[in-house]
């Protein structure tokens, strides 16, 4: 392996990391499942009916730790483990869950979804361009990490991808 794109909360030994994104997290409901406000708290997303991604998961950690901290027990109606079947359980009306704008933007823009904010600073993931550090990447590999580089700034234009900011941006600050 040249490069991966991960989701990483801290450094891994061994990696070499490009920041890429930092992404926002919002609860993914379908349109008939009402009586959610401009955004959604975590006592409210602990009574919806949840679909959400099996374990170890970046996402479903955030979730787990923040259910337990808060002492709230919470609505799991299913477990699955690939983002395209959580996006086809909750477009069905199966229940919600909690993914980036990067993962439903088609689905919400087009109706099928509704995206809300989540409260609180805590509901985002950052992406991280890698490879290991013992090997320096290929001239192939470098012009792919330049590559992946510039789709992600292009991504974080105006209002194309809702939620997200340049982690570089973000690591300066």
């Amino acid at each position: 392996m040249d490069l991966a794109v991960v989701v990483l909360d801290q450094p891994v030994r061994g990696l070499t990391r490009t920041p890429l994104l930092n992404e926002q997290l919002f609860l993914i409901r379908h349109p008939d499942m009402a009586g959610i406000g401009a955004t959604c708290s975590l006592v409210v997303l602990a009574r919806l009916p949840l679909v959400l991604i099996s374990p170890p998961n970046i996402v479903r950690t955030k979730l787990d730790r923040a259910f337990a901290a808060a002492q709230l027990d919470y609505n799991l109606v299913a477990v699955v483990n690939s983002t395209s079947m959580l996006v086809s359980w909750v477009e069905r009306g199966v229940g919600a869950t909690v993914l980036p704008w990067s993962a439903v933007h088609e689905q919400v823009t087009s109706g099928r979804l509704i995206a809300t904010p989540l409260d609180g600073d805590e509901w985002q993931r950052d992406l991280w361009l890698c490879h290991a550090e013992t090997l320096p990447l290929t001239p192939a590999g470098e012009i792919v990490q330049g590559l992946i580089i510039q789709d992600v700034q292009r991504r974080l234009l105006p209002g194309a991808l809702l939620g997200a900011r340049s982690l570089a941006a973000l690591d300066e600050t």
